[in-house]
C-alpha cells in the first residue's frame, strides 16, 4: 500500500514538473506579445508595402497639385556667322517668359489624388490591425501548444509510472505478462503523443518568429501568463455589452468609401474634357548688337483657348470607362459592407457560443476532477482498482483540454469581434503590457 500512496502523491504534483518541463523546451527568454506586436509591425513586409502606398499616394498628389503653378522660361542665346565678302557679324538675345494654362479637369484631379491618399491612409491603418490581430492569435496558439505539451508530459510520466507499478506487482505475482505489455504499448502511445505535441509548439513557434522577422530556431518563449489576463478579460467582457457595428471606425469600409470617392471624381474630370481648357503667355525679349548695344526690350502676350476637335470617339470612351469603374467600385462597397455585416453576426454568435462551450467544460472538468479525489480516496484505502484510476485519470485529461479548448475558442471568437468592430487597437492598449 504504500507504493500505491506513492505513486497517487506523484500524481497530484505531475502537473508542476510537465509545466516546467513545457517552459524549459521553449528556451529562456520570453517574448512578450506586446514585443511580438511591434516587431510584427517593424518588419512586416504587408506594413511596409502599404506605408509605401501611402508615400505614393502623397507624391500623386503632389504632382497634381503641380499643375496649377505658371511655367517660366529664361534664355539666353549667342550666335556668330561669316558673310561671303569675308566679314564677321554675330547677334545676341536675352528673353523671359511666363505662362499659365488651366484646364478644368485640374480641380477634380486634385480632390481625386487626396482621396485616394486618405483611402491608402486607412488601408495602411487597416493593415496594422490585421497584424496586430494575427500578431494576438498567433501568440495563443504558441501558448496552447504549450499547454498541450503540460498535459501530454503529465499523462506521459503517469503511464510510466503506472508500467512501474504493474511491473512491480508482476515480480510479486499479481499481474501477468500481458497486462505488462498492454501498458507498454499505452506508454509508448502516451510518448508518441509528447512527441506530436512538442512537434506542434514548434511549428507554431516557427509561425510566430515568421511574423517578427526573427530567426526561426530563436530560444524564445511566449509569456503563459498573458493566456491567463487575455482570458480573464474575454470571459469577463459582458455579451451584452458587445460593440455595436459602426462603418465609420471600420479602416477598411471607410478606406473603400474614399475609393469610390475617388472613383467620381475621375469620372468628373474625364467629363471636364468637354470643357475648353484657357492658356496664357508672357513673353519679353531683347537684342544685342555692337556697338549698338541692347536693343529695345519687346513685350509679347497672348491667351488662347483649345478645344479638342478631332478625339471625340476616344474622349467618349474614357467617360464610358470612367462610369463603369464608378459603378464598380459601388458594387464593391456594397459588397464589402455585407460581408462585414456578416462577420459582425458570425464573430457575435461565436462569442456566445464560445461561452456556452466554456460552461459546459467547467462543469466536466469539476465533475472530473470530482471522480478523481473518490477514486483516489477508495485507491488508497484498496476499495478501487488501478483500472478505475487510469480511466478516472484519463477522464480528467480529457476535460482539462477541453476546457483549454474552449478557452481557446472564446479568446479567438472575442479577437475576431475586435477586429471586425475595428476596436483591436484600444484593446491592446488597454489589455497588452
Amino acid at each position: 500500500m504504500h507504493f500505491k500512496r506513492t505513486s497517487i502523491l506523484i500524481i497530484l504534483i505531475v502537473s508542476v514538473w510537465s509545466l516546467a518541463e513545457a517552459q524549459n523546451t521553449a528556451g529562456d527568454t520570453l517574448l512578450s506579445l506586446k514585443r511580438l506586436i511591434e516587431l510584427a509591425i517593424e518588419n512586416g513586409t504587408s506594413a511596409q508595402v502599404s506605408k509605401n502606398q501611402v508615400k505614393q499616394q502623397q507624391i500623386n498628389v503632389q504632382s497634381a497639385k503641380s499643375e496649377f503653378l505658371p511655367e517660366v522660361r529664361s534664355g539666353v542665346s549667342a550666335s556668330a556667322g561669316k558673310t561671303v565678302n569675308g566679314s564677321w557679324n554675330g547677334s545676341n538675345s536675352i528673353s523671359a517668359g511666363v505662362s499659365y494654362s488651366f484646364s478644368p479637369s485640374s480641380i477634380p484631379n486634385v480632390l481625386s489624388a487626396e482621396k485616394k491618399q486618405a483611402s491608402s491612409e486607412l488601408a495602411y491603418q487597416q493593415i496594422i490591425d490585421e497584424v496586430r490581430a494575427d500578431a494576438i492569435t498567433t501568440y495563443i496558439d504558441a501558448i496552447y501548444t504549450l499547454k498541450k505539451i503540460e498535459i501530454a508530459v503529465n499523462d506521459n510520466n503517469y503511464q510510466k509510472l503506472k508500467l512501474q507499478q504493474i511491473e512491480e506487482y508482476r515480480n510479486a505475482g499479481k499481474r501477468s505478462l500481458a497486462d505488462v505489455l498492454q501498458q507498454r504499448t499505452i506508454s509508448a502511445e502516451s510518448e508518441a503523443a509528447l512527441l506530436q505535441a512538442r512537434q506542434g509548439y514548434e511549428r507554431a513557434m516557427f509561425s510566430l518568429f515568421n511574423i517578427a522577422s526573427l530567426p526561426l530556431y530563436s530560444r524564445m518563449a511566449p509569456d503563459t501568463n498573458v493566456f491567463t489576463a487575455l482570458i480573464s478579460t474575454a470571459v469577463l467582457f459582458d455579451s451584452a455589452a458587445v460593440p455595436a457595428l459602426d462603418l465609420n471606425v471600420i479602416a477598411q469600409y471607410q478606406a473603400k468609401k474614399r475609393d469610390f470617392e475617388a472613383a467620381e471624381l475621375t469620372f468628373k474630370s474625364v467629363k471636364a474634357a468637354y470643357i475648353p481648357s484657357i492658356s496664357g503667355s508672357l513673353n519679353s525679349g531683347t537684342d544685342y548688337d555692337s556697338p549698338e548695344g541692347f536693343s529695345e526690350p519687346d513685350l509679347r502676350a497672348s491667351v488662347s483657348i483649345s478645344y479638342p476637335i478631332f478625339d471625340k470617339f476616344s474622349r467618349k470612351q474614357r467617360v464610358q470607362s470612367a462610369q463603369i469603374n464608378v459603378n464598380n467600385v459601388h458594387l464593391q462597397l456594397i459588397e464589402l459592407e455585407k460581408n462585414i455585416r456578416l462577420d459582425y453576426q458570425y464573430s457575435c454568435s461565436d462569442l456566445e457560443m464560445a461561452r456556452k462551450q466554456l460552461d459546459v467544460a467547467e462543469v466536466r472538468l469539476l465533475s472530473a476532477r470530482e471522480a478523481l479525489d473518490a477514486v483516489m480516496a477508495r485507491y488508497e484505502s484498496g476499495m478501487s482498482t488501478l483500472l478505475e484510476t487510469t480511466l478516472a485519470n484519463n477522464s480528467y485529461l480529457d476535460a482539462l483540454d477541453s476546457r483549454l479548448k474552449a478557452e481557446i475558442s472564446i479568446l479567438n471568437s472575442y479577437i475576431s469581434l475586435l477586429r471586425v468592430t475595428g476596436s483591436i487597437q484600444s484593446f491592446i492598449e488597454k489589455s497588452v503590457n
